[in-house]
């Protein structure tokens, strides 16, 4: 694994600026689709590649490596760098990156942590967890022999908080038993905890503790398609079949259907799935299922804030107005199917569809609740009528909007639904 970041010259003046986030994607996919969908060469200009890569090297020698970049030809053969190092010289080298940049006023974007950098540098705790992550990646490769696959299934990051979810999935060992290799599992993971670190077995997942940051692992085998989960129980060693889709065959489906694993794991990150499955790997495996769902049920999508085209958004916001973005969930339908929840929205809250500013359809958590309980009885009155699709989209907006209800019931914070059209 190795820390990237890319260097180009732009015509954006503040790093907020749409333009940034444009070039960031074009100069570190380099696919002719990124170049010509946002059209950053637009927004970028060339710069001595040379000059700058001297400098570069004399500031820190073979510590890392630098590439020069074009885009390609029909859009103007635009000059950047990648700059490529390990993660255990980040900490030595972007400070001089950044002093170089900074000197021949160039953008620096870090593609690791997917952020432009003018204010912190280096954050020590991101790149503490991604060493750790390599060494006991290493350590289990090495020590648990056969091993299928270790592959990331979740994350989750801020400024200060590093997550990282896996899940390793073993191959059947001819001479062990899967319980004992559990134990070979645990065993291991002790062994390599570092000073600072503690090991916590609840939730049914190996998860290695530190300051500001947590690396979860998910034990799975054996079989074709694994079909066992290893974990401990107090002081012991136990197994159990998993009566849900296993990790390696979840991501072979998302593979095999073009789905996205980023979506996937933004939506584990919703509080009423970390509620729901606080194993990592169930929580995977569930997020998976709806991504199924989804593809046969297209009037409707769970996912995160985004651009959705002709269809309502349901999410909520603290009462505030977006204190914080993390882990909001929002339910999506569309607008002509949403209409059964609309009427009975709009005989709440009149004029619903005359607020097109999205602070003013703040609907608060009482009225809420009177919206949910008159979806419930419009509900039985689509089922005695044999209208199972109508009574299946309240079902569906009733049962996720009880999650939240439930999340705001023991918060502080004043919280309210949130409706936007297209």
């Amino acid at each position: 694994m190795r820390y990237q970041v890319y260097i180009y010259k732009s015509t954006a003046t503040t790093a907020n600026a749409p333009a940034i986030g444009m070039c960031n994607n074009a100069v570190s996919t380099n696919s002719t689709y990124a170049w010509k969908e946002n059209e950053a060469a637009h927004f970028m200009d060339n710069f001595d590649t040379t000059a700058v890569s001297e400098k570069i090297r004399a500031l820190v020698g073979d510590k890392c490596r630098i590439f020069a970049q074009q885009s390609p030809k029909q859009y103007g053969n635009v000059e950047y760098l990648c700059v490529s190092t390990t993660y255990a010289d980040a900490a030595v080298v972007l400070p001089y990156i950044h002093c170089v940049t900074s000197e021949n006023d160039l953008v620096l974007y870090d593609a690791e942590r997917k952020v432009v950098f003018f204010r912190e540098l280096v954050n020590q705790t991101f790149i503490t967890v991604k060493t750790r992550i390599d060494e006991l990646v290493h350590a289990i490769l090495a020590e648990m022999k056969p091993v299928w696959t270790i592959r990331k299934i979740g994350v989750h990051t801020t400024d200060r908080d590093h997550d990282y979810c896996y899940v390793v999935t073993l191959r059947k060992n001819a001479q062990k038993a899967f319980v004992e290799r559990c134990e070979e599992f645990y065993t291991c993971l002790k062994k390599h905890l570092a000073a600072n670190e503690s090991l916590d077995t609840r939730h049914e997942c190996f998860t290695i503790a530190g300051k500001w940051y947590s690396i979860s692992f998910c034990l799975e085998g054996y079989k074709k398609h694994p079909n066992m989960m290893g974990y401990y129980e107090g002081k012991f060693a136990r197994v159990k079949l998993i009566h849900r889709i296993g990790c390696d065959e979840a991501f072979r489906w998302l593979k095999e259907n073009n789905k996205s694993v980023r979506g996937v794991r933004e939506r584990m990150n919703f509080y009423e799935m970390e509620r729901a499955y606080p194993n990592p790997a169930d929580r995977f495996a569930a997020s998976v299922n709806i991504s199924k769902w989804e593809t046969r049920q297209e009037e409707v999508r769970y996912s995160g804030i985004g651009v959705y085209g002709a269809e309502i958004l349901f999410h909520t916001v603290p009462s505030d107005f977006y204190k914080d973005g993390d882990s909001i969930s929002v339910l999506a339908i569309d607008e002509f199917d949403a209409e059964p929840i609309l009427k009975i929205v709009d005989a709440h809250y009149p004029y619903f569809g005359e607020r097109y500013y999205l602070e003013e359809n703040h609907i608060p958590v009482q009225m809420w609740r009177k919206i949910v309980e008159d979806c419930k009885a419009q509900k039985q009155k689509y089922c005695d009528a044999h209208k199972f699709k109508q009574a299946k989209l309240l079902d569906i907006f009733i049962r996720w909007s009880e999650s939240q209800l439930y999340r705001h019931e023991f918060s502080d914070e004043g919280r309210m639904l949130n409706i936007q059209g297209p």
